[in-house]
């Protein structure tokens, strides 16, 4: 099966280089290269419609490309009622670990009819990426902008793998407002250092000042030929108006490249690149007074009400500040990851390290899951923007734990927080990080 999918069609505006970005991407494992044309349903055998001389020319060209690179890159048209459809079902039955599409931009019509595009960036079973071509020909300078949320780990990685890929330097970059203080610059400051830590390829960082946000760090990418970035699920009116993302990719000197990942696969590339070297002692970050059994919130809202003001009793933390947190990362991302599991989190500023609290509920609450399982089990983590690298380990070790041993099944049976809490300490000290298995996203 082919490490990396390409999806195209007509409308791409350099095929060629897409693929090439599949090629980069995905090491020395294999690429299929999908070229879909979408005709009306009126045309009822698909099979029937003659390839188009573009498409034939193009099967060409990718196979020149393999040949030249020696790398294993297959070929295919399909013809094709529903486009969305036919990319996400080739995504899940190829199991690639990424799916690479370009990045359409916003068109004014998006305001006022359904835009496809959009779901299927929300449903898409593989790590995405959605690469703009600015027509850069060569990648020798990397600009990367991280940013605490679901994506920033695979964002890491692949900037790495990349830099190595190309031959090229690595910078990570943050930005920060005119306005702020100086310890808002040492903590955008601290948190660029903790990420360089995750990666293992040389790179150095630089803080970005300016008066707004996009037009500085569009300006700064001037001096790059790659900007890599998350590409986190849009809701509400960022859905339609765009992101300020949105607009620093179509105003960037530089092609852009922006990763998304699977909500069920959210940081195991740290967990994957970690497993092998660390340990990490998850019980040092459980916080035992943020354990609570069979509470009974009635909706989402009052459940992370309840963990804000647990929270906030044992840190000494404004409760309001912690419900915001959490919030404000539940916006960019549902943080269910399927089986009655939700790991909601948040970076806060003023921590002085991360920590963890596990909630189970009496009545389990509907949160728009994965797999459409109401949520009853909550293990809520946070951590101050400085200590990244600590709080993704944490995050990504306990989806290890509920997803590969039988922590789930203790928890949800425990009738008090002394149950959970020694069903933690049992499984924990018996199932330590170097433990994992690589790859687990395979």
């Amino acid at each position: 099966a082919p490490n990396t999918l390409v999806a195209l069609d007509s409308r791409v505006r350099s095929p060629e280089t897409l693929a090439e970005v599949g090629v980069a991407l995905s090491g020395s494992e294999a690429v299929k290269v999908l070229h879909i044309t979408e005709v009306p349903e009126q045309v009822l055998e698909l099979d029937a419609v003659e390839e188009e001389v573009a498409v034939t020319s193009l099967r060409r060209r990718i196979a020149a490309m393999a040949e030249i690179r020696e790398h294993n890159i297959e070929f295919e048209a399909v013809v094709t009622h529903d486009t969305v459809a036919t990319v996400h079902r080739a995504a899940s039955e190829l199991a690639p670990e990424w799916t690479v599409l370009e990045w359409a931009g916003r068109r004014n019509r998006d305001l006022f009819i359904r835009n496809p595009r959009l779901w299927l960036h929300r449903h898409m079973p593989s790590n995405l990426a959605l690469f703009h071509d600015a027509g850069v020909r060569y990648i020798r300078e990397i600009m990367v902008y991280p940013r605490p949320g679901p994506d920033d780990a695979l964002v890491v990685e692949t900037a790495g793998h990349l830099a190595k890929t190309y031959g090229a330097s690595l910078n990570f970059v943050a930005f920060v407002s005119e306005d702020d203080n100086q310890t808002e610059v040492q903590r955008q400051a601290d948190y660029l250092d903790q990420v360089q830590q995750l990666c293992d390829f040389d790179s150095d960082s630089t803080i970005v000042r300016g008066k707004d946000f996009v037009d500085s760090m569009a300006e700064a990418t001037t001096g790059y030929d790659l900007l890599v970035m998350g590409a986190p699920i849009e809701q509400g009116f960022s859905s339609l108006f765009g992101t300020i993302k949105d607009k620093l990719t179509a105003q960037a000197a530089c092609s852009v490249l922006r990763l998304q990942t699977p909500q069920e696969k959210l940081h195991q590339p740290l967990l994957r690149k970690r497993a092998q070297t660390v340990d990490f002692d998850l019980l040092a970050h459980l916080d035992e007074q943020c354990i609570r059994a069979r509470v009974s919130p009635t909706n989402k809202n009052s459940a992370f009400s309840l963990f804000s003001e647990a929270f906030s009793e044992s840190l000494g933390l404004s409760a309001n500040q912690v419900l915001d947190a959490l919030w404000t990362r539940e916006r960019t991302q549902n943080t269910s990851v399927g089986l009655g599991v939700a790991l909601p989190h948040a970076t806060v500023p003023g921590l002085t390290s991360s920590c963890l609290g596990i909630f189970t509920v009496s009545t389990p609450l509907p949160y728009q899951a994965i797999d459409g399982i109401p949520v009853d089990v909550f293990v809520v983590t946070l951590g101050p923007p400085e200590d990244r690298q600590t709080h993704l380990l944490l995050l990504a070790t306990v989806a290890k734990l509920i997803l590969h041993t039988d922590l789930l099944e203790h928890v949800r049976a425990a009738e008090n927080a002394e149950e959970i809490r020694e069903a933690v300490k049992r499984v924990a000290r018996t199932n330590p990080l170097t433990q994992v298995q690589p790859n687990l996203n395979k």
